[in-house]
């Protein structure tokens, strides 16, 4: 007799229902007895799974775990992946959808690090909620899929890592989505070497590569501290651009000027200084490096300040004056919009449209692409990064 049934044969003898009680309470389960011929001989196969989003916090009065490397990612998808790779046979594959975060986030490092350790070829596609969705009627439920073989698996060929470019697409297209992925291969992951990058051509990890080359420093190298005069502002929720100002955007609450209630700063010894960091900030080249190692959804002080300067500037006075007129531009092609909050106060604020001013960023990435040493077509792949959903109407401003 097994454990289980020995349990249960013990509980039957007692008090009536004591057994279902148990079960209620305890809900055993355990593979060994329950899969002993598929344990047995491996493993599973193939794993298929969407495993739960919810913090590990949120379950620990039902039920706690020991001994998992991937507890402080904080969430149940990743304890699900660590358990499954375990359950994978040496050569099998699993394949899960999860949330967006599992390839960038720092919290999930520690299971990004097991996935690639106890799986030889891995394969990541990540994908937006809008305009279509994976999930309709669901708001904010970015998501990656990922295929992940074991070392024996087949098809092996290498310690390799290929993921896609964030996917964005209209609804009527899901039907052949997944059989129009393409995937490129990170054989060198340059910055952030510990993420999963979201490369949608061979051109991004190149440019990627050049990037880190030229640059010695990063904007958090020339970052003063909080009493410094010269300031960027930035928003730090971004879909489509990021938004960054020399000084703040108008804003007014209840009728009195002041700084906008979400935001970021980042400050400077010298005007200079913050323009030439601003024009970084708004250039289309910093978007894709958002895109490919953001969130896609917040430019966080990681990202802001990590973003790596070119080492001799060749044309800095011109980045600095083709900025000037960036914000002059900016301001001029915003729109005063006025709200009521629920609490009662009325907001006015200014809405930028950056799109309107694609020709002064397309000056601004022409410039880079010389401090760079970006070629002619990565400088081309830069200046049309996305352009589809940027300057379509799905690339509509956000206040």
């Amino acid at each position: 007799m097994n454990a289980l049934g020995y349990c249960q044969a013990s509980l039957q003898d007692g008090k009536d229902g004591a057994y279902a009680n148990w079960l209620r309470s305890h809900k055993p389960f355990h593979w060994f007895v329950e899969f002993h011929e598929i344990m047995k001989s491996g493993g599973f196969d193939v794993v298929i799974g969407n495993p739960p989003w919810k913090e590990y916090s949120a379950v620990k009065r039902e039920y706690t775990v020991r001994g998992y490397a991937t507890e402080n990612c904080g969430n149940l998808y990743a304890l699900c992946i660590e358990r499954c790779l375990a359950l994978r046979s040496g050569n099998g594959g699993l394949s899960f959808i999860v949330q967006l975060p599992l390839s960038s986030s720092s919290r999930m490092a520690d299971a990004r690090r097991l996935m690639r350790r106890s799986s030889l070829c891995l394969h990541v596609a990540s994908f937006d909620d809008r305009p279509g969705k994976l999930f309709e009627g669901l708001q904010n439920c970015r998501s990656v899929v990922f295929v992940a073989r074991a070392p024996g698996h087949k098809s092996h060929r290498g310690n390799e890592l290929a993921t896609t470019g964030y996917i964005r697409w209209h609804s009527q297209a899901r039907h052949g989505l997944f059989e129009r992925l393409g995937y490129t291969v990170c054989a060198d992951v340059p910055l952030c070497p510990d993420q999963f990058p979201r490369f949608s051509t061979e051109s991004e990890p190149a440019v990627f590569q050049r990037l880190a080359a030229r640059s010695a420093n990063t904007v958090g190298s020339v970052l003063r501290g909080r009493h410094a005069e010269n300031f960027i502002f930035y928003q730090e929720a971004t879909r489509y651009w990021a938004k960054a100002t020399v000084g703040l955007p108008f804003y007014a609450k209840n009728g009195t000027v002041g700084a906008p209630a979400h935001g970021r700063y980042l400050r400077f010894e010298s005007e200079g200084a913050a323009h030439g960091a601003c024009a970084l900030l708004n250039s289309s080249l910093f978007y894709a490096y958002f895109v490919g190692y953001g969130d896609c959804f917040h430019v966080s002080d990681r990202l802001a300040s990590g973003f790596p300067l070119p080492d001799h500037p060749a044309s800095g006075d011109q980045l600095i004056e083709v900025n000037r007129r960036l914000m002059d531009d900016l301001r001029t092609q915003a729109e005063r919009k006025t709200i009521e909050t629920k609490a009662g106060d009325t907001i006015a604020y200014d809405e930028f449209f950056c799109g309107k001013s694609k020709p002064l960023l397309d000056q601004l990435d022409c410039l880079l692409a010389q401090h760079y040493g970006f070629t002619d077509e990565e400088l081309d792949f830069i200046i049309n990064y996305d352009l589809k959903y940027r300057m379509g109407r799905e690339g509509g401003e956000e206040a």
